[in-house]
Formats: structure tokens, sequence, C-alpha cells
């Protein structure tokens, strides 16, 4: 529950991304293997379940899954997952 009202304070003052946009431009996700701690907040928030992480702790991206609505980069909270151009 702590962190549901962490994620709704952090992403209350965050531009909305749409979707056409990314499309259009060509992005992706990206995860920094440097900066993710496998907190796995981006996987519990993915609606698509584009992201997942494995036995190992390290989270993937599956961007045939992904609808690119940007919940896990809003929710990461060492800013590991972005938008990176293909």
């Amino acid at each position: 529950m702590i962190r549901s009202i962490l994620l709704g304070v952090k992403t209350a003052f965050k531009k909305p991304i749409t979707i056409k946009k990314l499309k259009k431009t060509g992005r992706c996700i990206n995860i920094d293997r440097q900066k993710c701690v496998c907190c796995a907040m981006c996987v519990s928030v993915c609606p698509c379940k584009a992201m997942t992480i494995s036995n190992s702790g390290r989270v993937s991206h599956d961007k045939n899954k992904c609808s690119f609505c940007g919940m896990c980069v809003r929710a990461c909270p060492k800013e590991a997952c972005t938008f990176e151009e293909e």
C-alpha cells in the first residue's frame, strides 16, 4: 500500500506520455543495468506484462507486448527505466 501511495505522489506531477507520440518517434524502453536495483516496481505497475523479472533478478522488457504507456518509467525510483530512440 505504501508503494502505491508513493507511486501516486511521484507520478502526480509528471506530464502524461502519449502512445501515439512514442510509436511515431520509434522509441523503446531502456533499462540501465547499473542504476537498476531490481525492486520490481516497473514489473508490478506494467498493465501489459511487458516488464518481467527473472529468477536471477534481472529485469527485462518485451517491446512486442508493450503499449508504451510509460508506467514503468514513472514507477522506477532509481530512474533506470527510460525511453530511448531505437
